[in-house]
């Protein structure tokens, strides 16, 4: 399915990754997942609109990816 990655750094672009919180992110926490390659959802609660992004988010990743 995927090309063998010389480094961890390298399969983590293959790969969708997030963190959801119910709260905020702080200024160091976010620039750190841009460095990592992690897509943060916040303001996540059951049936927030925050949620739905999150959902959709996922659904559309493992759809564009055929999956």
């Amino acid at each position: 399915m995927h090309a063998t990655a010389r480094s961890y750094w390298e399969k983590n672009r293959r790969t969708l990754n997030v963190i959801a919180r119910k709260s905020g992110f702080v200024t160091g926490a976010a620039a750190m997942t841009g460095y990592h390659s992690v897509e943060p959802h916040a303001g996540i609660a059951a049936t927030s609109t925050s949620a739905q992004g999150l959902f959709d988010t996922v659904t559309g990743w493992i759809v564009a990816n055929g999956y």
